[in-house]
């Protein structure tokens, strides 16, 4: 509450735009020496306090000091004949992995104002599309090969759907 007393009070809640909020001279800089905090205090956590005022003022809300909610996660079911499992089928078979899938799908789902979805939604996805993978014993190495659209490759995990 002392982050609100002074950047609302003092310093009249100067938009992060302004310029005003970095450096050495700056608005964070001078709440945390005027709170008398260490000067390694990380200046980062003042200003994510700070963009929580400005963010509480905008929505008409009263800031009550409590720390910034966190992102909706949902465990849903993506139909498989959907944009979504399309776009994961897509990103995993050009090696993109799990979490970058997901992060994909999430930036999605965000464009079309649905909640977020974690790995383990992009994994039974991906189960429920039951991939295709061709593998060939490769003579004299420990590792297979694997045929995606007819292309040998020698990586592990690569799929066809």
């Amino acid at each position: 509450m002392g982050i609100y007393f002074f950047f609302t009070s003092v310093y009249n809640s100067a938009p992060e735009e302004s310029g005003l909020w970095d450096g050495r001279n700056g608005i964070a800089a001078a709440i945390r020496d005027r709170m008398c905090l260490p000067p390694s205090y990380d200046l980062r956590k003042i200003k994510k306090a700070m963009r929580l005022i400005l963010l509480c003022k905008e929505r008409g809300e009263k800031y009550t000091g409590d720390a910034e909610p966190r992102k909706e996660w949902a465990h849903c079911l993506i139909p498989t004949d959907s944009y979504q499992a399309q776009l994961i089928a897509d990103l995993i078979e050009w090696e993109f992995g799990f979490a970058n899938a997901t992060f994909f799908v999430n930036m999605y789902r965000e464009d079309t104002n649905e909640i977020h979805v974690g790995v383990s939604t992009v994994y039974e996805v991906v189960k429920r599309l039951k991939p295709k993978i061709n593998m060939i014993a490769n003579e004299g190495k420990d590792r297979s090969t694997l045929i995606v659209h007819g292309v040998e490759r020698t990586f592990a995990g690569h799929c066809n759907f």
